[in-house]
């Protein structure tokens, strides 16, 4: 049994793309790895309505990635939302999709502490949460969502200790 800690690596893999890579720093105490309750459909007796007589689950809840962003970076922003990016950097134009983007690939994450979560399917949501101030910086929220992998002999994703 082991205690598992810290982010050391986050990495993302867009449909066609070629290798997973970073999308830039993120914020501390964002990265957080989730699953909700199920749902239950639960059916009463009537002789004895205070407990269920029999719970089905319906679904499993969803099991999620959701962490922060804090770099704005024009070629990112096309991985996250889509759209284009043009000119050389440092002076890059990111131009948004008219249209948003649905967004499908693959992570890994590898915690401080040797651990590594590979999720082979998901899908990717981003949105700006940027409070534009002199006391805050740039934020952009991204929520990984866990699918069910195309071939049946993949798991939704796996944790082992990284070799």
């Amino acid at each position: 049994m082991a205690i598992e800690y810290g982010l050391k690596s986050f990495k993302w893999k867009a449909v066609g793309g070629l290798a997973l890579e970073s999308l830039g720093k993120i914020l501390v105490g964002t990265p957080k790895f989730t699953s909700e309750a199920p749902s239950l459909q639960q059916f009463y007796a009537a002789q004895n309505p205070d407990f269920p007589a029999l719970s089905l689950k319906e679904k499993a809840g969803l099991t999620k990635i959701e962490l922060t962003l804090m770099e704005i970076d024009a070629d990112i922003l096309v991985k996250l939302f889509g759209g284009a990016a043009t000119g050389v950097a440092p002076n890059k134009t990111y131009t948004a999709a008219r249209e948003s983007a649905d967004i499908h690939g693959s992570a890994e994450l590898i915690s401080e502490s040797g651990l590594k979560i590979t999720i082979p399917k998901a899908h990717l949501a981003a949105n700006f949460n940027w409070d534009i101030s002199r006391t805050a910086i740039s934020q952009i929220a991204v929520v990984i969502t866990i699918e069910l992998p195309d071939l049946d002999t993949d798991m939704p994703y796996t944790i082992a200790r990284e070799v």
